[in-house]
């Protein structure tokens, strides 16, 4: 079962306490390591400021943390786009050609 947002921001927190970037940038890592999602997706869940989201993505990206897995319809926008993950197995089955 998919975590809430609530699970993330640790015990005691109000849900969307966020005090600066690297709080952030470990809930974005924290989230992709249980979820595929869209960008947009993780931005709503998590309550995270769409440009901010996407300066994440990119360091992850750069790090070798994050991939994209499949691209398909937003089930948010209903676009087409890329699905993420940060899940150690699925960085490295993507980054081996699988």
């Amino acid at each position: 079962m998919a975590k809430t947002p609530t699970d993330y921001t640790g015990a005691g927190m109000h849900k969307y306490n966020y005090n600066n970037q690297n709080t952030e940038l470990k809930l974005v890592t924290a989230y992709l390591s249980e979820n595929n999602a869209s960008a947009t997706m993780v931005a709503t869940a998590l309550n995270i400021y769409r440009p901010n989201l996407t300066r994440y993505k990119n360091m992850l990206e750069n790090s070798g943390v994050l991939v994209v897995t499949h691209k398909a319809r937003c089930k948010e926008t209903n676009r087409k786009v890329q699905y993420l993950s940060c899940d150690p197995e699925t960085v490295k089955g993507v980054k081996n050609g699988g």
